[in-house]
């Protein structure tokens, strides 16, 4: 049976409108949909079928005995919900566009972010800077001694140099936590057992603490 004997078969067993959709899922993986269109058009030219077009969405159907100048009255076609069917494929369509638009603004934003590697290695260099910044500190001002005698200047230095260190610090620390969270959107298991994987030190771990 050729292609076009199948559509139309196809067509005749239920005297329904199809759209190519429709009649393509029906012919099953053997006719491709360039190969349908050709027999459609082919049975249209020869009159054994009529076409409606709704939009972009073509329908074709058996015409009846009785159809004159394919007057729409004696078509067994439910248009409203055809029209429906249509709109309802265009707002799905829109909104998986707009899942799409919404997936790359994400993945650029991720993008621009330093590497998880790059913020490991830089918080610990952090970690080592306030560490000693710390206890300079407590050494200059807990245990002061005749020996040794620090400026105003040089104190002022210090407390600044602490400071913009601890405040890089905290940012980088924040930074790595906020891509932590949002590898957790689809990691399955928990937020501890995801930083053991990854290989990040937390400050309780090592016993850091400001």
């Amino acid at each position: 049976m050729g292609d076009a004997a199948a559509v139309l078969k196809i067509l005749q067993a239920t005297m329904e409108p199809y759209s190519t959709n429709d009649i393509l899922q029906k012919c099953g993986k053997d006719v491709g949909k360039a190969k349908l269109q050709k027999s459609l058009d082919s049975l249209v030219m020869s009159g054994e079928i009529a076409v409606k077009a709704f939009g972009k969405l073509n329908v074709y159907y058996i015409k009846q005995d009785n159809e004159e100048n394919d007057d729409e009255s004696n078509i067994r076609l439910d248009i409203g919900k055809l029209e429906k069917s249509y709109k309802d494929l265009e707002e799905n369509l829109k909104q998986k566009k707009n899942q799409v638009t919404t997936m790359e603004k994400e993945i650029r934003k991720l993008s621009s972010l330093p590497s998880m590697e790059d913020l490991i290695k830089e918080k610990q260099i952090l970690n080592d800077s306030v560490v000693e910044l710390t206890d300079e500190v407590y050494k200059l001002t807990a245990r002061p001694s005749d020996d040794v005698q620090v400026s105003v200047e040089e104190t002022k230095n210090i407390d600044v140099s602490y400071e913009k260190n601890l405040s890089a610090y905290r940012k980088r620390k924040r930074i790595c936590m906020d891509i932590v969270d949002n590898i957790m959107d689809g990691y399955p298991k928990s937020k501890k057992k995801l930083i053991e994987e990854i290989g990040i030190e937390t400050d309780d771990q090592v016993g850091f603490k400001i």
